[in-house]
């Protein structure tokens, strides 16, 4: 599915959303998103991190949407080895009054409860999906996160 068949051709731009993190202000680059399955829908703002090869939601999340999960397996992160499932979802970018569909797309599922009053900050957009329909530029010195149609190979 082309940039265009998505629902806009243009650049989209987006403000760092200022997360509070040990007691300081971190901006990060962070969009709205909306989860669909089937009836169900949650939305939510989530981290785009190109240090992450795959998306991944709060387990709170995936309940609240019914979402269907796979056997458990371990995983392993800088933090160290956790239980995880996967599942898909639909997903659409939220801009302004914008809905730009993003199509299916595979989440991790931690097995672990996170703190319910913080569930943002565990959702996040990894590269496999989200970066393959966007030519991603983060601009630190200004904290703006643009999203372009990919150039042609």
């Amino acid at each position: 599915m082309g940039f265009k068949s998505r629902g806009t051709s243009r650049t989209l731009t987006f403000k760092y959303v200022n997360d509070r993190f040990d007691g300081r202000v971190v901006p990060r680059p962070r969009v709205e998103i909306r989860l669909v399955n089937g009836t169900k829908t949650f939305r939510l703002a989530m981290l785009v991190d190109s240090g992450a090869d795959t998306s991944f939601i709060p387990k709170e999340i995936a309940d609240i949407l019914e979402l269907k999960l796979s056997e458990p397996k371990k995983s392993r992160s800088a933090s160290g080895p956790f239980d995880t499932a996967s599942a898909k979802v639909s997903a659409e970018l939220l801009k302004g009054n914008q809905s730009i569909p993003l199509g299916e797309m595979p989440v991790t599922v931690p097995l672990r409860t996170m703190d319910s009053n913080n569930l943002e900050s565990y959702a996040l957009l990894g590269r496999f999906t989200f970066f393959r329909i966007f030519d991603i530029t983060f601009r630190e010195t200004t904290g703006k996160l643009v999203l372009r149609p990919p150039k042609r190979r």
